[in-house]
């Protein structure tokens, strides 16, 4: 449709804007943000996904339309601190490096559906193979202040995408650093 008869090609209001409205991501709650990336995950458990890093960097706007959560490379200038480059719709809920992983409980505030990444300690991620002590990026399913349960790519160093439980206990002996994101 155009202007106000068929002889002239001026757009109309609600076509010049159309385009617009189409562009803006849905307004979700935390919650429902939460939600969408918890059915997606578990969309792809026992499918062959590749690293855990682009896995999750790319099932975000899959799931929750026009999010994003960062650049999809392994390692960044963040990389000692377990972190994304500060980038896409993302905020930072919980975020420590301590060489003597001293946590006696998970926070009470991590949420199902917010994600993870962390940074093995040297000494130990020698014998997990798992690139020089680098990050793994995981979303958490559940959380209880002793244990989560984790969807996750390349845990076993085999690309698949999987749900399992990692325990405070495990934490405490293997972690050295890291952040949890809440997407926005």
């Amino acid at each position: 449709m155009v202007g106000c008869g068929s002889d002239t090609n001026t757009p109309t209001i609600s076509e010049s804007n159309a385009g617009q409205a189409m562009l803006a991501p849905p307004v979700y709650t935390e919650a429902q943000i939460n939600s969408l990336i918890l059915a997606a995950a578990a969309k792809d458990v026992g499918k062959l996904k590749g690293q855990c890093k682009p896995w999750v960097t790319a099932l975000i706007p899959q799931a929750v339309s026009g999010r994003t959560i960062g650049p999809t490379e392994l390692c960044n200038l963040y990389y000692y601190n377990a972190q994304w480059n500060p980038a896409g719709n993302a905020k930072v809920v919980w975020q420590l490096y301590t060489p003597n992983s001293c946590i006696t409980s998970f926070p009470s505030s991590l949420k199902s559906g917010q994600i993870i990444q962390l940074r093995w300690r040297p000494d130990v991620a020698k014998y997990w193979n798992c690139c020089n002590n680098g990050p793994h990026t995981a979303i958490i399913q559940s959380v209880s202040s002793t244990s989560m349960q984790w969807y996750d790519s390349n845990f076993n160093n085999d690309s698949i995408v999987r749900s399992h439980p990692f325990s405070l206990a495990q934490w405490q002996k293997y972690v050295v650093a890291w952040t949890v994101y809440q997407i926005l």
